[in-house]
């Protein structure tokens, strides 16, 4: 596009921007169209499965009213066939919920009832409720429920029942069922407000379609039920035999179904594609218009570019030299670009003037700027020109000479050489008559300099004599550091030896404490024992004086006996020969009484010896016992002085270690103080040689001396 004139381009990129501006207008246009129309029809096609959702919930929950309310009132009657009461209770049913029949099924023969008045007998009709899939759920369930939609004979039409089991002292007695035909409720699907070419269907919980309008799918099953159960928008797209169809459902939450609106798509976006195509096709031709009538008025405002380009190419051709004046522009339009052409003329003799006055200029500053590279600042730039950015730079360059000549100074030559003998360390010459400030402050800072080398060397000499001191100071400190650290070590030495022995005491005091408690312990239980002597001892006695009396009382009977058995020998004699044998009886009756006397004697006298034996063995054990007294006086006394040792061997003890480890902390400090001391006799010899640096530095300069 570089090859194109100033005017093509501007026509394309003019032509390109609007062009690219109604793109996107449009564009964003359709694209909000599109979109504000999608989501209208969704969200009717959402709103329309709510509705639906909403009076099926309703429908239905008004029928199971009804249904629990007939079952409370069945619950009341009596279930027969012949209770006249049941068909006004059915009756009222029906006709309040508008049922397309109300029945009531027995459990014991299967027999029902029906509202018309009609009854079904096994018998009669070779009919059993029991049967039926809807008594079967009932009494599966034992609680109100629904069956899956199937043709009903009575109705002619296809029906779902609403069922309720009657129950009576916890049993089912009867199930009551309510058929509701779905012709009505196709009605209903079929009159919503669903988009052309949609249709609204009922599916369970288990996916199988229970009310469509085309009977031939009632009883199939839904593939995409699974997906809406996790769906949370109330609509998903799916893809059936190539064709996208938008499905929208609903949960009836009463029975646990839902309903389903599916829509092709081509049927929610062909009008919408149509609409937007009409605002294409009008949008191109206001492009085509508009674009049109652009080019025809840049075209006749942009013919006096011609013009400008040739004056200005010549016009730049002056500014670079390569022309001697400048060729006008000569635009006689009276628009815009007329005045600009007059405008520019004006310009082009001021800038011709300007630019005669500005090379006068610029030869006078490149003369000033030589002078001053050769150190030369005695003149100005004296020239001027219209140029109000040259005439600034000829002021500040004339500043900066005023400025160089007070600050730094007339002769910037003189300035150069003294720095250069002042790279040599040559401090002895100044600079004479300065007159800027900066010369000024360098032959101050040559004096500066010369009282600081003169100091420095002062410092030095004066550092490098004391040093010297130092070093001998550190040696002496060393010495006495090292000589100290030898005698605490053979103190410690000593001092761990008597630690021993004092170990070794306190150990022997520990074991003499130990047998001293085992003794007290031995002399203790003796005396126990002793005392369990004793009362031994007095329990014999006590034991000793009750066979007394038993001998007592032996004895006493061994009296009697005798006196018995003399009696009896006297009554025996008196009795003549009838009473020999009794009186030989009376005669060994009376000799073992004198031997049980005889055997008592004897056994009192062994009593009587043991007793005073027992007495002699109770006065030795308290004898026993005093003398266990005062030996457990006597240990406890030993014992009390053990410990008293023990504990002052253990203070000892810790004195001793503590002497030791004061001894081994000052062994460790006059280690420390001889380690300072040799650093310190580094340092003494570092600050030496750091002495000796500085004068030779000193040395080195040339300054002046005091």
């Amino acid at each position: 596009m570089g090859t194109y004139s100033l005017k093509t381009k501007l026509l394309v990129l003019i032509f390109i921007s609007v062009g690219i501006s109604f793109g996107i207008l449009g564009y964003q246009n359709a694209s909000n169209s599109y979109e504000s129309k999608s989501t209208l029809v969704k969200n009717k096609e959402i709103n329309t499965s709510r509705n639906i959702a909403e009076y099926l919930d309703i429908y239905f929950n008004s029928k199971i009213t009804i249904v629990n309310t007939i079952a409370k009132e069945l619950e009341k009657e009596e279930m027969s066939v012949h209770n006249k009461g049941i068909f006004k209770i059915l009756e009222l049913g029906n006709s309040a919920g508008e049922f397309g029949l109300f029945f009531l099924g027995f459990s014991n023969n299967g027999n029902e009832v029906e509202s018309g008045g009609k009854t079904l007998t096994l018998e009669k009709d070779n009919f059993d409720a029991r049967k039926r899939p809807w008594f079967k759920q009932a009494v599966e369930k034992k609680a109100l429920g629904v069956t899956k939609p199937y043709w009903g004979k009575t109705l002619n039409t296809y029906v779902v029942t609403l069922y309720k089991p009657i129950f009576k002292n916890n049993e089912i007695v009867a199930v009551l069922g309510a058929d509701i035909a779905l012709d009505v409720l196709i009605n209903k699907l079929s009159s919503s407000d669903i988009t052309d070419g949609g249709y609204a269907y009922v599916v369970d919980n288990d996916g199988e379609i229970l009310i469509h309008k085309n009977k031939e799918f009632m009883g199939k099953t839904t593939k995409f039920l699974e997906k809406i159960k996790t769906n949370e928008e109330g609509y998903i797209v799916e893809d059936e035999d190539g064709v996208e169809q938008h499905i929208f459902f609903e949960k009836i939450k009463s029975l646990n179904w839902y309903i389903f609106i599916k829509v092709a798509e081509e049927h929610i976006f062909g009008q919408i594609n149509k609409e937007i195509q009409k605002t294409v096709i009008l949008f191109v031709i206001l492009l085509s218009i508009i674009l049109s009538i652009l080019y025809l008025f840049l075209n006749k405002a942009l013919s006096a570019l011609g013009k400008f380009e040739s004056g200005l190419y010549s016009f730049f051709s002056y500014l670079k030299g390569e022309k001697d004046n400048v060729e006008r522009l000569n635009i006689t339009s009276n628009d815009e670009f007329g005045k600009m052409g007059k405008i520019i003329d004006e310009q082009m003799i001021l800038v011709e003037k300007s630019k005669q006055e500005e090379e006068k200029l610029i030869q006078n500053v490149k003369e000033i700027v030589t002078l001053i590279k050769e150190g030369n600042l005695s003149k100005d730039v004296t020239r001027s020109s219209s140029n109000k950015s040259l005439n600034e730079l000829k002021d500040i360059l004339n500043e900066m000479i005023l400025t160089i000549r007070r600050d730094v100074n007339s002769n910037i030559n003189e300035i150069r050489d003294i720095l250069e003998n002042y790279s040599k360390l040559d401090f002895t010459k100044h600079i004479e008559n300065p007159t800027g400030s900066i010369a000024i402050k360098v032959n101050q800072l040559c004096n500066i300099i010369t009282k600081m080398l003169q100091v420095n060397k002062q410092n030095g000499e004066f550092l490098n004599e004391n040093s010297q001191n130092l070093l001998e100071n550190v040696r002496i400190l060393n010495k006495s550091s090292n000589d100290t650290a030898v005698s605490l070590e053979e103190s410690a030495s000593a001092l761990e030896e008597v630690t021993n022995t004092v170990k070794a005491n306190t150990q022997d005091i520990q074991a003499m404490t130990e047998f001293s408690n085992e003794l007290t312990f031995a002399i203790s239980t003796g005396e126990d024992l002793a005392n369990k002597t004793v009362s031994a001892m007095d329990e014999i006695n006590e034991e000793t004086k009750l066979i007394e009396e038993a001998i007592l009382v032996i004895d006493q009977i061994a009296f009697q006996t005798n006196i018995l058995s003399l009696n009896a020998a006297v009554e025996a004699a008196t009795a003549g020969e009838s009473g020999k044998g009794f009186a030989v009886v009376a005669q060994e009756v009376r000799n073992l009484a004198n031997r049980s006397a005889e055997a008592a004697k004897q056994i009192k006298e062994l009593v009587e010896k043991a007793s005073t034996k027992t007495n002699n063995g109770k006065i030795i054990a308290d004898n026993m016992i005093d003398g266990y007294r005062k030996l457990s006086i006597n240990a406890e006394k030993v014992t009390k002085i053990i410990a008293s040792i023990s504990t002052a061997s253990k203070e000892q003890k810790i004195s001793i270690e503590q002497v030791n480890d004061m001894i081994n902390r000052i062994d460790q400090q006059t280690q420390q103080n001889a380690s300072v001391a040799s650093e310190a006799q580094n340092i003494a010899i570092a600050t030496s040689q750091m002495a000796q640096e500085i004068l030779n530095a000193a040395n080195e300069k040339k300054f002046h001396e005091q």
